[in-house]
């Protein structure tokens, strides 16, 4: 039901949201952001972020800034609720 929801969103909001802060696009704060961490600065990790269904794609979830600020290479989105994310996240 949760991966039901989730698709609906995405689909629903995607034409009013930014897709990387989630906030709408007119208050868009990601030119408030600063840019990617220098890889060099990071310790060798990688985060996997595990959220709640109803938290994605809302725009006061701070999560989303390490996802904003990481390289793809050092974190992971998993949605709890979408079919098999639990999973592959443990």
């Amino acid at each position: 039901m949760a991966t039901l929801n989730i698709n609906y969103r995405i689909n629903e909001e995607r034409h009013h949201r930014c897709p990387v802060c989630w906030y709408c696009t007119v208050r868009c704060v990601c030119d408030l952001m600063p840019k990617n961490i220098d890889r060099d600065d990071l310790p060798n990790v990688k985060i996997l972020l595990l959220l709640h269904h109803k938290e994605y794609l809302n725009a006061g979830n701070s999560a989303k800034s390490l996802i904003a600020l990481l390289p793809e290479e050092n974190i992971e989105l998993y949605v709890y609720g979408k079919e098999g994310d639990f999973d592959r996240c443990i």
